[in-house]
Formats: structure tokens, sequence, C-alpha cells
């Protein structure tokens, strides 16, 4: 018979005793000041509204005002490149036209979307 010490004993004796489960598990996390906090529910919600608010900004009248916009933004940066470079060939020019008008769809979209989550946000309540 092998030699068992007063440790192994008391774990065998106690061991059977003691239950092994998760009562209760905590995750905190930190998040910057300016990004919103949401459950899933809500994602599902804010994403559905962003979409209905989208649609409903999206009419003729404001199209053609971006339109105008576009068109202004785009020959404004194209008579500054024409006075830095009077003999731009037309190639040169619609690369520029280009260039310049997907620079202004970029930020149209990326303003209306920052402006469109604010509204939709403060909607909902969500900070």
């Amino acid at each position: 018979m092998g030699f068992i010490s007063k440790n192994d004993f008391y774990k065998a004796l106690f061991g059977f005793a003691q239950k092994h489960e998760l009562i209760k598990q905590t995750k905190t996390f930190e998040v910057e000041n300016g990004v919103l906090v949401m459950t899933p529910d809500q994602a599902k919600q804010f994403g559905a509204k962003m979409k209905a608010e989208a649609k409903a900004m999206q009419t003729p009248e404001a199209m053609a005002a971006a339109k105008a916009k576009g068109a202004e933004f785009v020959q404004g940066k194209l008579t500054a490149d024409m006075q830095k470079n009077p003999k731009m060939s037309d190639a040169q020019k619609q690369k520029l036209t280009k260039k310049y008008a997907a620079e202004f769809q970029k930020q149209v979209k990326a303003q209306s979307m920052a402006q469109l989550s604010q509204k939709v946000a403060a909607e909902m309540n969500l900070k």
C-alpha cells in the first residue's frame, strides 16, 4: 500500500464537494469619445433607419443641387490647374476632371454619412 500524504487526502475528501462552474463573468470595454455604443438590436435598427433616411434624402432637387456643386468644385480645381499649366492638353483636362469628380463624390459621401449617422443616433438617443 502506498503512502498518501495529508494534502492528497484532503484534496480527495473535499474535491468531491467543490463545484467548478462559472457564476458570473464581466467584461469591460473602453471606447473612445465620439464612437457610438449600441447593442446588436440597436445596430439593426440603426442600419434600417440609415437606409430609410438616405433614401428620403435622395430627392431630385437634392441630386440636382449636388450635381451643380460638383460641377462648380471640378471647374474651380480645373481652372486652378490650368493657371499653373496653360498648355494643358484635352486628355490631361479630361483625366483631371474625372479625378476631381471622384474626389468630390468621396467628400460628399463622407460628409453625408457623418451627418446622417449623427441625425439617426440623436433620434435613437445613442451616445
